[in-house]
């Protein structure tokens, strides 16, 4: 149950999935996610735009370029 008492399903993690690589792999396509998760291009494009915070996902980025350049 979340927060407000509704019962979680499949579709719920697959969301929370899709958020957190959009979060982590800020590159990764939607076509990629779609193909992981079962669902349309277009189903994971809305549930991204709903859900990831765009500066969040550039923050992440920005922090992987510095971890890449600090090792070269």
């Amino acid at each position: 149950m979340d927060e407000e008492g509704r019962r979680k399903h499949l579709h719920d993690a697959r969301g929370t999935f899709i958020t957190t690589m959009k979060i982590r792999m800020p590159d990764i396509t939607n076509a990629d996610l779609a193909k992981m998760t079962g669902w349309s291009e277009e189903d994971v494009e809305r549930i991204a735009d709903l859900y990831v915070d765009h500066d969040q996902v550039a923050l992440a980025w920005l922090q992987r370029l510095k971890r890449h350049a600090v090792k070269s």
